[in-house]
């Protein structure tokens, strides 16, 4: 690894710090947190069940609605968050 390398992933990995070093403005803003931190659907839905956070029409959340709310565009979630998030998932969709 060098130099450069090192240092592309110091800047990375700031940048994350600062995206989770945000004030959580609301349960979904948990929900994508959540996911930036675990990285792993299940993880996320264990943390949201713990907070007994539920969808719009009082179901809780499953393993496809996760999914599925991470990769929508949702307005209630700052953009970098957002990105970070579908970043992750989009790269754990191709691991499999």
């Amino acid at each position: 690894m060098t130099l450069d390398d090192v240092e592309k992933s110091i800047a990375e990995l700031e940048r994350i710090k600062a995206i989770l070093s945000r004030p959580i403005e609301n349960s979904i803003h948990l929900i994508f947190r959540a996911y930036i931190e675990t990285e792993a659907l299940s993880k996320t839905k264990k943390i949201i069940d713990t907070y007994d956070i539920r969808q719009e029409d009082g179901n809780k959340y499953q393993v496809n609605d996760i999914s599925e709310l991470l990769a929508s565009d949702t307005e209630q979630v700052d953009h970098e968050t957002k990105v970070l998030a579908q970043v992750i998932l989009k790269k754990n969709k191709t691991r499999r």
